[in-house]
């Protein structure tokens, strides 16, 4: 029997729910230590029955917003330690159109020791204790504090500064490849990171101060299924005849201030096929999240055509402008979709990793030329572009092309060192290394 000491866990958004409920580490976490699961009010118990044993659930509400919404103005405006990143520089540019960030801005100047750190410190001296942390403090005695990104929402910045307030033990488990540079001012150090591979490692050493024996790489359990002899690959009943004996292309959008263009991506791709320009082919939309299914309608009568949504929608959290879950099932069906696609095609997104997770050619878009491209050159994405991994259609007639060239048999697959670079270790066993990770930080022996 493992260490039955307390941990405290916050869940802020259903991404985080699909990683940590869906994957069954919190279940797993359950069985090693007392896990109190603090999840916002919108969260509805009935949609994960089997926790009900394994884990001490918590309706939790951001208890300060105000507070947080004030720090969050002066954090974008006065600090200037991570002006060097791309990301914060196009951020100044596209963003920054609120008066009371651009007088900050001016400001700063003059006050350049105004760091993450610092803001952090302040935020824990006058953040006032809350009576509902301290009864639940009082109640179960936990060991530490575990959250899902150092900081990036409310509810976890709230979790950290009541934490070290209460002088607890702080970790951060489940963060996405470019939060420490596209969220860098957000970051509130917790004591411990656990992180996807060595070069988010490299950027929490580098960027942010971290402690190299504070940091544990375990690879990414959100991505386990996809290196897992046991995931189901014929979910919702895909095989050959699925997509009428084509060879199957998806297109994944994404949020719709991110590539406004989704659309008329679609019409060309349609425009390709339907004027025989390249090989026959079957067209899935997969719709991100934060997209609008609705605006596709136009095509709903197209042969060889199907659209799809991302998840399940759910009551939307507040804080948060992601309303949909991928449960176990949605995680599978991705797979089989990833494993059996000729082509995927995307803008700048995380569905790269998981085709290349899945041996899929992958084509990013690079257009219309009106489009900044900035997105690409940011810290986490510049790899995925320079090493090869992906395949670059700058115009309309470099997609056609690359669609032919993956479509006839000659298809781009990335070198099988590059995908272990990005996913630390291919063995599906992402999770069981953050769990041991957990455990050896709080025996004190984390290396």
């Amino acid at each position: 029997m493992m260490d039955k000491s307390t941990l405290f866990l916050f869940i802020p958004s259903y991404v985080h729910i699909t990683d940590l409920l869906q994957t069954g580490f919190v279940s797993d976490l359950s069985h090693r230590y007392r896990v109190v699961m603090f999840l916002p009010t919108s969260y509805q118990a009935k949609d994960y029955p089997s926790l009900a044993s394994d884990a001490v659930l918590v309706n939790w509400t951001v208890q300060r917003p105000a507070f947080w919404g004030r720090f969050k103005i002066l954090r974008l405006g006065l600090i200037r330690e991570f002006d060097n990143l791309l990301s914060i520089q196009t951020h100044y540019q596209t963003g920054f159109n609120d008066w009371r960030r651009c007088f900050l801005r001016v400001i700063s100047v003059v006050t350049p020791f105004l760091t993450a750190r610092f803001f952090t410190r302040i935020e824990s001296l006058f953040f006032p204790v809350v009576a509902d942390f301290s009864y639940y403090c009082n109640k179960y005695r936990p060991r530490a504090v575990v959250v899902c990104t150092p900081g990036f929402t409310d509810l976890e910045a709230e979790a950290i500064i009541l934490a070290k307030k209460a002088g607890l033990l702080t970790l951060a488990i489940n963060f996405s490849w470019d939060n420490l540079t596209t969220n860098s001012k957000h970051i509130r150090h917790t004591d411990y990171l656990i992180t996807w591979n060595e070069a988010i490692k490299a950027e929490a050493i580098k960027i942010h101060h971290y402690d190299t024996s504070h940091i544990i790489v375990s690879g990414s359990m959100r991505f386990d299924i996809y290196f897992s002899e046991h995931g189901s690959l014929q979910s919702r009943e895909l095989n050959g005849e699925s997509f009428n004996g084509l060879p199957l292309v998806l297109l994944t959008t994404t949020s719709h201030g991110v590539y406004p263009f989704h659309v008329d991506l679609v019409r060309l791709l349609l425009l390709f096929r339907n004027l025989k320009m390249t090989s026959p082919f079957y067209l899935l939309v997969r719709v991100h999240p934060k997209d609008d299914s609705e605006k596709y309608a136009a095509f709903s009568s197209e042969t060889d055509f199907s659209l799809e949504l991302a998840g399940h929608p759910r009551l939307l959290i507040r804080g948060s402008r992601n309303r949909v879950e991928l449960t176990n099932d949605d995680l599978s069906h991705l797979r089989s979709l990833l494993k059996r696609a000729s082509l995927a095609i995307n803008y700048s997104s995380t569905l790269s990793l998981e085709a290349l997770a899945c041996n899929c050619p992958v084509v990013n878009i690079g257009f219309p030329k009106m489009l900044s491209l900035q997105h690409y050159n940011y810290e986490h994405y510049r790899p995925i572009i320079t090493s090869g991994a992906v395949q670059f259609a700058e115009t309309e007639k470099d997609l056609l092309r690359l669609i032919n060239h993956n479509l006839t048999g000659q298809k781009v697959r990335p070198p099988q060192q590059l995908v272990e670079k990005f996913f630390y270790k291919t063995d599906g066993h992402a999770k069981k290394r953050c769990l041991d990770a957990v455990d050896r930080i709080l025996k004190g022996i984390c290396q």
